[in-house]
Parts: structure tokens; C-alpha cells; sequence
């Protein structure tokens, strides 16, 4: 029989941890194992006989009553039907400390006559008995429940430690040991017949060990791991090695403290020290740097020799660890600003060691030096972390300020890093040599465009690292189709708005405006904008001066999209953007509504300014003015139709009417998608009793209103009206962020009782119509929504008459079977009591 029994431990915790070994199944007839050198019987079926021989223990090996009292407890009696069988497992056993902790359980059905229970621990390789000691009973209904006939199955567990002090600590750590659980009506438990005898157990002999860490940094070799085995109980000291594998010799040693190890307790709870197998070491090498060349091997020893970590020892050997040997670096940041050449980044190399200066030095292209200055390191822990085999990688980082001058910005500019043991940095060197780096960094946009008094108004950013020597800023327009400039305008530069990230030499003040007064542009023509910076005061360069120029071709794109068209509060407000360069020459901006239905405009409106949207840009990089793309656009109350369809149209224009032509006039349009008002929503949201009839509340949106300005709800009774009550509209904040683009959806909610007009409700239909119209009374043109329908259900009155009003009162109940308030029922003869019971209406939409 094969019963999983759950066992566990109680014992003190040693270092930090407790070590079990769990045998989950206990099987009878397949565990008993006696010792090979011992008489005994084999197991029968499910159970075990007691027939098993031990030697009778000394005094000495009685457990002494002052380590575990035990009082002699009565005798269990024997039933008739009682199991007399033999059962039992071992559940654990582990070295915690100087300690070795047993726990288990024997359900023995010939032990109610016996009282005293004692664990005897046997050498099996010798045949001697090495410990005993009485055990209290412990609570196993576990096992009762599972060998219920069995005595004194409840109470079958039981746990010890034995001391490995009492002289035999290598029989217990190296030979294979068994565990003889025994019932005896002797306080000396020398009678053998009620013996259960476990399978046999052997203390891990393995040698285990792992390094989990190492690190060369700043002339350290710092190192964790951790070393289990049995051997350290008779060889206690601990020593880490540090053994050079390519020299075939120690450098040295150093007696290191255990460190606490649950998680190697965990996997190897039958090693004794498993719980403290864990060492750190953190060894200064200082300037030998022998080692750095060298394959080094770390070897944690254990060794009964506390001074030099000689005499009888056991080794492990770790697998073996190399320094570094890369030259290592980055270049983080290169910045101008200031008037200063700012530089930033670091360098970790192991040949660092014995050369303490550190410089940064820059050369030109033909490698001339230009300047050098030297450096402090300061920390850089992410570079620690991801070189930890470099000598100083986590004290590697530098930064250094060079004064601008022009040899610097004029070429390619090279960058070292340089360690030296020679204070003037000139011999004994180590160097990283950085890419080539080239001032050229050049940042610009487009904001705006627009007509201001006559006059094409642009503005703009433009950053560039090219302004320290050119610092004369010019915006040009250049005719491509007619290959002549056409105007140009010197733009002196202001501060950067809030929000724009640049990088170059005049990051923070790169903001320009330029005004072209009295331009003509021919629209057939295509142009480009011109950003120059320029040495010479003119900006054309025919003085000699350098200059540098940005081009920016006005892309014939036209593109735009309609991101919004509301008209949830009667308004109608649309948003979006249109990108295109012809703005440039046609800078006024009109949004346009046309009926495509009835084939007309039906209004237009000036943009005064677009609204930023880099979002645009970034798609749209080609389009120098997608920048300011933007427009937002409030055209008020329009008089649109329902089922019309609706075109917004972007038009940049070149006369600021917009719509005619003088004969000179052009414009270019963007025409956004169509948009028909054609939508239709409502939603009853309760139904409840009312005085006279029944309240419905909910809300009605529907493009209809623009044509049908008179709105109403109906019930309906088995389909015929019962009555009807006009809307008046309150606000529905919720609808409108739901359906926008509907007519007056931020104002169609409506709260109302339709009065019943003497209806007898019985068994039928219930249901409500919400209608617009364009007859005050409610009837004419209609557009109608139908709500769902709910069933009326006939009753007993259980209402109270009332004579002044000669009326019976009844009730209105949801169909959560909750009662709503009474209202009165007019045909007091018939005593009707009506129940609605619809599904509970929170939000039934049609």
C-alpha cells in the first residue's frame, strides 16, 4: 500500500535556515530495508515484523531525562478490529548546525502496550549503534486518516537531533545510517519487538561549489560564490586562494568568514555547513598588475589549520577568470555652447593601472594637435556594471570644457583619451581614439506663414553649428522655375521659444522673422526658401565670406486630413490640418462649408493663424511649412440640413477675399472628407410611476432637429397611443462626448411624464416612441425611434382606495422585482392592479 503522507519539520534554525529532505511517499512494503550486517526479518505485504536484533544500548546512550523528559503516558487499549499492522516514513532528515534533525512517523498496531518510543541511529558500515533517544508522541491526524485502525496512528509522529559532538561525526557524516523507530515497555528500549526499521540514508560526501561573482575595479578583485562540504565539520577554517594559472604559482590567500546560504541549504540540506557555505572576497592588488596578463583560478579551501590554511585540507577549484584585456570607450556628448567646446563620455581599460594621468587631447585632420587638457574620473557605476572585468570601469567617466576657437569648428576634429604615468602625458601611454567628429549640426523649422499689412510674414527657428564663424542670418526666397533669387532678407536671432529641443551652437537663440514687404510670387512658379548663415555682413558671400545654406524646396504636396466635425452644442466646430508649401505664396488661409447635396457654399472663414503641429511634420518632412499645419475653426450656428452631405475645404488663397478672382488671384484647396448628417440615437434610461402617467427619462439625438425643431415621446399601449408629452431638452454632457458629430447631442436629455389618460392597463404591450417634427403638435413631418417594448401584466389589487379621489392606488415595479411608487388608477370599479416588468432599463439604446 502506498500512502502520501505530507511531512514537517519543527527544529530551531542554525544559521539562518532549516534543511529537510522529504520523502513524500511512504511505502511499506517497499521501504523497509534492514542493515546489511544485521539479522532481520523482510517486510510482509503492507506491514513489518519486529523480529530485528540490536545490540542492548549502555547507559551512556539513553537519552538523559533532562534532554528530553519523558513521562511513562498511559497505555492505549486495544480494540477487537484493531490494524496490528507495522507502518511508517521517514520524512526528513537534514544537518542543521552541529545538529542532525530526524523527523517521521511509525503507525505500529502492536505499540499500545508499549509506552516508551525511542529513534535508534546505527551504523550500518560498522554495525554499531551510535544514538538513541526517547521521543514525545506528535499529532499526525494525517496519518490517522489513512490507517485508521491502526493504535496510535494519531499521534505516530515524532522528531530528534542528535549532537554530532559524541565523538562519532564521521561515522554520522560518511556512513550510511539507519533509523529504527521502536516501541518498548522498556524505559531502555532494549526489547526488540515492535521495531520499525527505515531505508537506509547517506549524507551527502559531494564536493559543491560555484563562483557567482568577480570583478577587477579599481585595483581590487572583489569575488562571491560558495563551497559545501561535509569535510569543513573536521576542517573548519576557510580560505580563498588566489592561484595564477600561467605562472603555475599562488599569489595569495586569504582566510575568508562563511556567509549565510538558504537558497544552497535548500539543495543541499544532507552537506554539513551547507546553510553557511558562502565566502566574499575583496582583495587589493594595488599597483601589481601582474595579474591583469595572467589566467587566474580561484580555490576555496577548507583546512584544520587556522593560521597558514595548510595541514589537512579539502580544495575546490573554481573554473578559471581573465581580466579584460579591451580598450574601451564612448563618446557621450560634443556640444558647443557658450563659446565653449563641451565634451563628455569615458574610457575603461586595464592598462589604466599605473598610469594615473588622464587627458583628453583634440587634433585636427592632418593630426595636428589643437589642445589638450587633462581630466579627473568620476564614477560611472552603468559602466561598471556592464564591463565588470575592466580594471577601473566603474570609476571611468570624464567631461572637459576647451575654449571655442575657429581651428576647432573649421574640419573634422579628432579626440583621445589618453592614460599616462608621465604628468605632461607625453610617454608610457595608453590611448582610445574616438571617431571623427564634425561640427554640423544644423536644426531648423518653419512656424509660421502669413499676411500681415501687405507683407509675407515667416517665421521660424534655425540652429546651426556653422553660426560661430557665420554669424549673419538670412532667410531667401529663390525662384527654381525662373533660376533667380527674388528677395532676401537679413533676420536678426532671439530666443528659442519654450519647448524647442536643440542641440547646435546657438541653441537658444535660434528663433527668426522675416518680413518680405511688396512681394510678388507667380503661383505657376516653384520656389525655395533659403536659410543662410553667412561670414559676410551682406550675405551673399561676394566679399570673400564663407557661408552656409539650408534649402528648403517647396514641395508640391497638398495634404490635410479633418480630425474633427462637431456639433454637439448647435455650433459647428471643426479641426484638422492642411500641409502644403504653396502657402508660402499664397499665405491666406480659408476654411470653406460646402453642401455637396444642394451643390453650394455655405460658409467661409479667414484662419488667422495655424496652430502648431509637429505631429505633421514628423510625417511630413518634405513639406516645409507642415510645422504649422494646424486650424481650429468655430463657424457658429449654420443653417445645415439633415441627410445633406458636408465637405470642409482648406483653401490657401493668394488675395485675401479668398473666393474671387481679380484676374491675378490664385488658390490651391484641400478638400477633407464628406460628412453626412444623418445620425440617430436615443436611449430610455428608467421608467418610473408618476402622478397622472409615467415618467421616462433618457435622451433623444438626432441630426433631424436641424429640420424637425419640435421633439416628443409617445407610449404606446398594445400599439395604440395612450398618450404623449413634449421635450424639453436638458444637458447631456456624457452623450456629447459620445457622439459629437450629432446635432445638439450636449443637449438632449430629457426627464418628462407621458400621462396615461385613464388607460386600464392589462395584459399586453408597453412602448414608447421618441419622435421630431416639424408640427408644434407633434404630428406632420415625423422621424421616429421606437424603444424596446415591455409586457403589462394583470393582478390582484392590492392597492388602498381613496374616495376624495376616487381612485385605487397600484404599482409600477422594474424587473428586478423592485416596487416603484403608487399612481392612480382612474376605473376604480374594475380594481385593476397593472405590474410592469421589464428587464432593468440603464441603457437601452435603438
Amino acid at each position: 500500500m502506498k500512502i502520501k503522507v505530507k511531512g514537517i519539520l519543527t527544529a530551531a534554525t542554525v544559521c539562518g535556515a532549516v534543511l529537510m529532505v522529504n520523502q513524500l511517499t511512504a511505502n511499506a512494503a517497499d521501504q523497509q530495508v534492514a542493515p546489511v550486517n544485521l539479522t532481520a526479518s523482510a517486510a510482509v505485504a503492507s506491514s513489518q515484523t519486529s523480529n530485528q536484533s540490536l545490540p542492548a544500548a549502555p547507559a551512556s546512550q539513553v537519552a538523559p531525562s533532562t534532554v528530553n523528559a519523558v513521562s511513562q503516558p498511559a497505555a492505549t487499549p486495544i480494540t477487537a478490529n484493531s490494524d496490528t499492522g507495522n507502518y511508517g516514513n521517514l520524512d526528513g532528515a537534514a544537518i542543521v548546525g552541529n545538529q542532525v534533525q530526524l523527523q517521521g512517523w511509525n503507525a505500529n498496531g502492536q505499540a499500545g502496550n508499549r509506552p516508551y518510543h525511542t529513534i535508534i541511529v546505527v551504523d550500518r558500515t560498522t554495525g554499531r549503534e551510535l544514538q538513541r533517544q526517547t521521543v514525545q508522541p506528535v499529532s499526525r491526524p494525517d496519518v490517522q486518516t489513512a490507517f485508521r485502525n491502526v493504535t496510535n496512528a494519531v499521534n505516530s509522529g515524532w522528531q530528534v537531533s542528535f549532537d554530532l559532538s559524541d565523538g562519532n561525526a564521521d561515522a554520522w557524516l560518511s556512513h550510511s545510517l539507519a533509523i529504527v523507530s521502536r516501541y518498548s515497555n522498556d524505559p531502555t528500549a532494549n526489547n526488540t519487538d515492535a521495531d520499525y526499521w527505515y531505508a537506509p540514508i547517506t549524507f551527502d560526501q559531494q564536493e559543491n561549489g560555484y563562483l557567482d561573482s568577480w570583478r577587477f575595479a579599481s585595483g581590487h578583485l572583489t569575488a562571491s560564490g560558495w563551497h559545501a562540504t561535509s569535510a569543513s565539520y573536521r576542517q573548519p577554517y576557510h580560505w580563498i586562494i588566489i592561484y595564477d594559472q600561467t605562472l603555475g604559482r599562488e599569489i595569495k590567500r586569504v582566510q575568508v568568514s562563511d556567509a549565510v546560504r538558504p537558497d544552497i541549504a535548500k539543495y543541499y540540506g544532507r552537506t554539513y555547513g551547507a546553510a553557511k557555505a558562502g565566502w566574499n572576497l575583496d582583495y587589493d592588488f594595488g599597483t601589481d598588475s601582474r595579474y591583469l596578463n595572467d589566467q587566474l583560478q580561484l580555490i576555496s579551501r577548507y583546512s584544520d589549520d587556522q593560521q597558514g590554511g595548510e595541514g589537512h585540507h579539502i580544495d575546490y577549484w573554481y573554473s578559471p577568470l581573465k581580466a579584460d584585456q579591451a580598450n574601451r570607450a564612448n563618446l557621450d556628448n560634443v556640444t558647443i555652447a557658450g563659446g565653449k567646446l563641451n565634451l563628455a563620455g569615458w574610457h575603461a581599460t586595464d592598462g589604466s593601472l599605473g598610469r594615473e594621468h588622464h587627458f583628453i587631447i583634440l587634433l585636427d585632420a592632418q593630426g595636428h594637435e589643437l589642445g589638450r587638457l587633462p581630466v579627473k574620473n568620476i564614477a560611472r557605476t552603468d559602466v561598471g556594471r556592464a564591463f565588470a572585468g575592466i580594471y577601473n570601469s566603474a570609476n571611468s567617466g570624464w567631461q572637459v570644457q576647451f575654449d571655442l576657437t575657429s581651428a576647432l569648428v573649421e574640419g573634422p576634429l579628432r579626440i583621445v583619451s589618453r592614460y599616462s604615468s608621465d604628468p605632461a602625458g607625453n610617454r608610457d601611454y595608453v590611448d582610445y581614439w574616438f571617431n571623427p567628429v564634425n561640427f554640423n549640426h544644423n536644426q531648423y523649422a518653419i512656424t509660421s506663414v502669413a499676411k500681415q499689412d501687405g507683407a509675407l510674414v515667416i517665421k521660424g527657428y534655425h540652429a546651426a553649428d556653422a553660426a560661430y564663424q557665420q554669424p549673419n542670418h538670412y532667410v531667401i526666397i529663390y525662384d527654381l522655375t525662373a533660376h533667380q533669387q527674388v528677395a532676401s532678407v537679413k533676420t536678426p536671432l532671439t530666443v528659442t521659444e519654450p519647448g524647442v529641443q536643440l542641440s547646435a551652437y546657438n541653441a537658444a537663440n535660434a528663433s527668426f522673422t522675416a518680413v518680405f514687404p511688396q512681394l510678388s510670387l507667380n503661383s505657376g512658379h516653384q520656389y525655395a526658401l533659403v536659410l543662410r548663415y553667412s561670414a559676410n555682413s551682406q550675405g551673399n558671400g561676394d566679399e570673400g565670406g564663407r557661408q552656409n545654406d539650408t534649402w528648403l524646396t517647396l514641395s508640391s504636396a497638398n495634404r490635410g486630413w479633418l480630425d474633427s466635425f462637431q456639433l454637439s452644442d448647435g455650433r459647428l466646430k471643426v479641426s484638422g490640418w492642411h500641409a502644403s508649401d504653396f502657402e508660402l505664396v499664397a499665405p491666406y488661409h480659408f476654411l470653406i462649408v460646402y453642401d455637396n447635396t444642394a451643390h453650394q457654399q455655405v460658409a467661409a472663414k479667414l484662419v488667422t493663424g495655424n496652430a502648431a503641429r509637429p505631429d505633421v511634420q514628423r510625417s511630413n518632412a518634405g513639406i516645409a511649412t507642415a510645422t504649422a499645419s494646424g486650424f481650429n475653426c468655430d463657424f457658429g450656428q449654420l443653417a445645415l440640413h439633415a441627410g445633406h452631405s458636408y465637405s470642409i475645404v482648406s483653401r490657401y488663397s493668394t488675395i485675401s477675399t479668398g473666393n474671387g478672382d481679380n484676374g491675378s488671384a490664385s488658390h490651391q484647396d484641400y478638400w477633407m472628407p464628406a460628412v453626412t448628417l444623418d445620425q440617430a440615437h436615443a436611449s430610455i434610461d428608467g421608467l418610473t410611476a408618476a402622478a397622472g402617467g409615467i415618467r421616462v427619462a433618457g435622451w433623444l439625438a438626432t441630426d433631424q432637429l436641424l429640420d424637425k425643431p419640435f421633439a416628443y415621446v409617445i407610449g404606446l399601449y398594445n400599439g395604440k397611443e395612450f398618450g404623449r408629452q413634449k421635450i424639453s431638452f436638458n444637458d447631456r454632457p456624457d452623450v456629447a462626448r459620445a457622439y459629437s458629430q450629432t446635432y445638439q447631442s450636449g443637449h438632449s436629455g430629457f426627464d418628462l411624464v407621458v400621462p396615461t389618460n385613464n388607460t386600464v392597463f392589462k395584459q399586453g404591450q408597453l412602448s414608447f416612441i421618441m419622435r421630431v417634427t416639424d408640427d408644434p403638435a407633434g404630428n406632420g413631418h415625423a422621424s421616429d425611434l421606437n424603444s424596446q417594448s415591455y409586457a403589462v401584466n394583470a393582478g390582484e389589487v392590492t392597492g388602498v382606495y381613496k374616495p376624495t379621489t376616487n381612485a385605487v392606488d397600484f404599482w409600477l415595479a422594474r424587473g428586478n422585482g423592485a416596487e416603484l411608487p403608487a399612481v392612480p388608477v382612474p376605473d376604480c370599479d374594475r380594481l385593476e392592479r397593472a405590474r410592469i416588468l421589464p428587464a432593468a432599463v440603464e441603457r437601452n439604446e435603438f
